[in-house]
């Protein structure tokens, strides 16, 4: 994963809130202090049980 963005404040972690606190209480919400936004740049099997992936690289 490569992070590609992250907030304190704005737009992006109000929204976030909102819908927490929709779903799971004011309380929680005001748990959120922060938004991270990654890309996935890799993807692997979690546990490697000899499927072979690395060929498909």
């Amino acid at each position: 994963m490569k992070m590609k963005e992250s907030a304190t404040s704005g737009e992006m972690l109000d929204m976030i809130k909102s819908k927490i606190a929709k779903m799971a209480g004011e309380e929680a919400a005001q748990m959120m202090n922060a938004t991270v936004t990654f890309e996935i740049i890799e993807l692997r099997p979690l546990v490697d049980m000899g499927q072979g992936w690395e060929k498909s690289i």
